[in-house]
């Protein structure tokens, strides 16, 4: 026999009961997952912040080095900028000496050279700067056969080979000297008109 002391406005729903135990559970799950979310954030900016330090300290090993380098890069650059303007230079150059060998050995017997000037001018080649350099060589023989002395100086001058050539060798004409008081003695000039040179 079973005797119900509870009245009805004592009795508990299971249902309710249920609920109340199921929200106490979850509650307990969310503190405890606050928890661990908060440890788990704890410990990886501590993570962080460990990193970062060594990052400091391995930054100012390694800063005097960087600072070195840089100065060492700027120096390069430097150097390459001044490396880059000798090299235009020197393509813009004309190497006299050689030349003036070919000249002094092309130069007949009967020759006598008075003057050898080395002109240049600046100019545009491409749209690029360049440098036109000309040889002006000056001279006197004697006027029996003057032109065939001089037409084989010209040769002489034609013939040099590359790169120590006299480019394009345009006689100036020969007539007789007038400070020589005889028709005895002729001047001459030539010129050389040597291929442009461009700067890079």
């Amino acid at each position: 026999m079973h005797v119900n002391l509870l009245v009805e406005a004592e009795r508990r729903d299971p249902n309710l009961m249920l609920l109340r135990t199921t929200l106490g559970a979850l509650s307990i799950l969310a503190v405890a997952g606050l928890a661990l979310h908060g440890i788990f954030v704890f410990s990886t900016l501590q993570a962080v912040q460990r990193r970062q330090h060594r990052l400091q300290a391995q930054w100012e090993t390694l800063a005097g080095d960087h600072a070195r380098a840089t100065q060492l890069e700027t120096a390069r650059e430097s150097l390459a900028r001044v490396a880059a303007d000798l090299a235009a230079f020197s393509n813009v150059q004309v190497h006299a000496a050689s030349r003036l060998l070919a000249l002094a050995q092309g130069v007949p017997a009967d020759v006598q050279l008075t003057e050898v000037v080395l002109q240049h001018t600046l100019t545009q080649e491409d749209d690029r700067p360049a440098r036109r350099y000309a040889w002006l060589v000056t001279g006197r023989t004697a006027t029996e056969q003057g032109e065939k002395r001089v037409r084989s100086l010209l040769e002489a001058l034609q013939q040099v080979p590359p790169p120590d050539d006299f480019g394009t060798v345009v006689p100036g004409g020969i007539r007789i000297d007038p400070q020589s008081g005889a028709v005895m003695s002729s001047i001459f000039d030539i010129r050389c008109r040597l291929a442009p040179r461009r700067f890079p």
